[in-house]
């Protein structure tokens, strides 16, 4: 999973360059994983998320964003070895205190809670 500097993008489609002038990377690589089927990036209050599906592994992955001095998204929560295969994945708040993690697979939707670690079915 690759995060995308805009600016980056923008020389490299407009002016054809594969890098900008300080010589750095176009992108911030996230977590190193593969296999990735579903993303959402998610803002709540003035925290920002990244909620990843793993499909291969049984797993969902949150990242949080780190403002400066690290501009990039760093490990939140990790939730393995789930007994469905995630397919898309969500997030909300919930009464605006909790937030949920809500995630669909070939079984139903299902909800975790963030605080808690708990999985619960919503519809199966």
């Amino acid at each position: 999973m690759r995060v995308y500097y805009l600016s980056w993008l923008k020389n490299k489609i407009i002016k054809g360059e594969d890098f900008d002038s300080h010589g750095k990377s176009g992108f911030v690589d996230v977590g190193g994983m593969e296999g990735c089927t579903h993303y959402k990036f998610v803002r709540y209050a003035s925290m920002r998320f990244l909620c990843i599906a793993l499909k291969s592994q049984n797993r969902v992955e949150v990242f949080a964003w780190a403002p400066k001095p690290y501009h990039k998204f760093m490990a939140f929560k990790s939730f393995c070895d789930l007994a469905n295969k995630p397919v898309m994945v969500d997030m909300f708040a919930h009464g605006g205190v909790s937030l949920k993690l809500i995630y669909c697979s070939a079984q139903g939707f299902h909800t975790i809670d963030l605080d808690k670690g708990v999985v619960f079915d919503l519809f199966t």
